[in-house]
């Protein structure tokens, strides 16, 4: 991979939830660190641009389990978008009067993506209809009170919470924790429906 194909810090900062730390996200220092969750448990999977042709990707973990740390090694390299080829766009763009110049503006930006369906439908849903700062203060919430939280090398990570364990909440819980009742009754109707 080039630095032209792939820019970790366009990507990372573009992403408003990657600015620092977000509850399951942090970018600090040109390194973005997720908590994964395997069958065999968190893993804290990191990845650092290294020079200007690679990057570095470390993962941290309690069990040593290969498999389940190439998984978290393919999911974080899908979170950032390293793994997206625009080649094919970059060459219909250089053709193209109005595109080029913003390709070139934007080049090596990938578009990050959630973990999961799940994680980007939730977070769409506490994300409408409200300013920025109210919808990453309910994201963060809803991950700090009920996602995991493993604590690695003295830092804190949290993952986005399962269907599960927001299914068994319930919508009073959800409401009481500064979500609008609509909101609550859509993220826990759609975790319920995801959860069985």
């Amino acid at each position: 991979m080039t630095k032209d194909s792939f820019d970790l810090n366009k990507t990372c900062e573009f992403a408003s939830f990657y600015r620092g730390k977000y509850a399951t996200d942090i970018y600090d220092n040109q390194v973005y660190k997720r908590l994964i969750d395997t069958p065999s448990g968190p893993i804290l999977a990191s990845a650092a641009a290294t020079g200007t042709s690679s990057l570095e990707i470390t993962i941290k973990s309690q069990n040593s389990d290969i498999s389940a740390e190439n998984f978290a090694c393919s999911q974080l390299l899908r979170i950032i978008g390293a793994d997206q080829n625009p080649s094919d766009f970059y060459e219909f763009a250089a053709s193209d009067d109005i595109l080029k110049p913003l390709v070139n503006l934007f080049k090596g930006l990938h578009i990050p993506q959630t973990l999961t369906v799940y994680e980007g439908l939730i977070t769409a849903i506490i994300g409408q209809q409200i300013n920025t700062n109210v919808a990453s203060m309910l994201r963060s919430l809803i991950i700090e009170l009920y996602g995991v939280s493993t604590s690695i090398n003295g830092g804190t990570f949290y993952s986005f919470p399962t269907p599960q364990s927001i299914a068994e909440i319930g919508v009073e819980e959800l409401v009481n924790n500064k979500f609008s009742r609509r909101k609550a009754e859509y993220i826990h109707s759609i975790s319920e429906k995801e959860a069985t």
